[in-house]
């Protein structure tokens, strides 16, 4: 769970914006917020998330106090739903959840540049899908060039190998070239002529 804070305030008097993500699929599900103390937090998340998927194993969040008070505890303690904090500039911890705020965070300020455009927290509830579907094609992409460099490096093996084997065939066909042009002490001497051919 995180915050897109600030952001201009909207027609419906929303100025911030609540994301959790699942760590498992991804998925980003976003909801406008004009009021963000520790109730109305909770009160969202049982309207938004616990009603619709249940209650999750595990709340990851950054320390934002609002995730850390009594009241959100004892919200989470009473769906048994473990709540764990990370640490500060950790991002492996939170990495998935930064990016997709990054990616929502960049659609709504685009989308709020136009004085006009005053209705942001009703498409920033439907970008949900937008960050989604980028985060995969991220780590499509991201898994495509780990593909691409495993195949390079197992090529290059494979060709070190094979350049080996034929070093060794040439290195021994060399010396048996060289060992049939020595001449042998126990055999004849070679003419060019048979006696007996005439």
């Amino acid at each position: 769970m995180d915050f897109v804070i600030p952001l201009p305030r909207s027609r419906r008097g929303n100025t911030a914006l609540l994301l959790w993500q699942c760590s498992f699929t991804g998925f980003v599900i976003a909801k406008a917020m004009s009021d963000t103390d520790a109730l109305t937090v909770a009160k969202v998340f049982e309207e938004g998330i616990y009603r619709r998927y249940g209650d999750p194993s595990l709340f990851r969040h950054d320390r934002d106090p609002r995730f850390m008070s009594e009241v959100f505890q004892a919200f989470a303690e009473l769906i048994n739903t473990r709540s764990r904090s990370t640490l500060s500039y950790h991002p492996q911890a939170h990495g998935q959840q930064v990016w997709s705020v990054k990616i929502v965070m960049q659609s709504v300020k685009v989308y709020v540049e136009d004085p006009l455009q005053q209705d942001w927290d009703e498409i920033a509830e439907r970008t949900e899908a937008l960050a989604w579907w980028r985060e995969i094609n991220r780590q499509q992409q991201i898994a495509l060039v780990m593909a691409k460099e495993y195949q390079a490096v197992e090529k290059a093996r494979r060709a070190r190998i094979h350049n080996e084997k034929l070093s060794r065939k040439e290195q021994a066909a060399v010396s048996k070239s060289v060992n049939d042009d020595a001449p042998d002490v126990d055999s004849e001497p070679k003419s060019l002529f048979r006696p007996g051919s005439r």
